[in-house]
């Protein structure tokens, strides 16, 4: 149990959806996927998050990786509805694609790995919350390495903090689609947390 996310306040008002590209904007096209959206995905989220993380999160993870799909594979081999590659799980592509309940465990596992690496506050407001929400799923993404402090590129990010691997755009190498998909992830949490129906059914 990570008791930092079950003690997460839902009523983040320091940050605005309109502020990270909007459910419409170039943040996030797509921000909730209907398959994320249906009864049963809901409660596996709920139940799996529970004690754990804030459902919301597991949302925006689940949103962003696959769209709820749980045959996903992508081109890298990264397999399931949380699209873990096969040797950070310890579980077959197979397992991961059909065992949707274990998948959401496990991508939970990783996902809370790293938090104690990121910058701001998970459990603060505006720019803290959105800079280790941000850092939280970056790590996810381009693995743990992300996170180290950038080389390329001095002073302050956009939130006011110093720049890491993932966020600096000089020589960016291989961390564009970290660049590209955190802010997704963030949209798609603060949708998850302005939807009155979908806090119903995750509470």
């Amino acid at each position: 149990i990570n008791p930092d996310f079950t003690r997460m306040n839902f009523n983040f008002t320091g940050v605005k959806v309109s502020e990270y590209g909007g459910p419409k904007g170039t943040g996030n096209p797509n921000p909730a996927s209907g398959s994320c959206k249906t009864d049963e995905m809901l409660a596996k989220i709920k139940n799996n998050s529970k004690g754990k993380i804030n459902p919301c999160l597991t949302f925006a993870l689940l949103n962003t990786e696959s769209g709820c799909t749980a045959a996903a594979q992508s081109p890298a081999g990264a397999c399931g509805i949380a699209q873990l590659m096969p040797t950070t799980a310890g579980v077959s592509c197979d397992t991961l694609k059909n065992n949707v309940d274990l998948s959401i465990s496990k991508g939970i596992a990783y996902l809370l790995s790293n938090k104690s690496a990121v910058r701001g506050d998970l459990n603060g407001t505006g720019n803290a919350f959105a800079q280790a929400t941000l850092d939280l799923y970056a790590a996810y993404n381009g693995g743990p390495g992300v996170l180290a402090g950038a080389r390329d590129c001095s002073g302050t990010n956009k939130y006011g903090f110093p720049y890491v691997k993932w966020d600096c755009t000089i020589n960016s190498g291989g961390y564009k689609e970290t660049q590209a998909a955190s802010p997704r992830f963030l949209n798609s949490y603060l949708v998850c947390n302005d939807d009155a129906v979908l806090q119903q059914k995750l509470k």
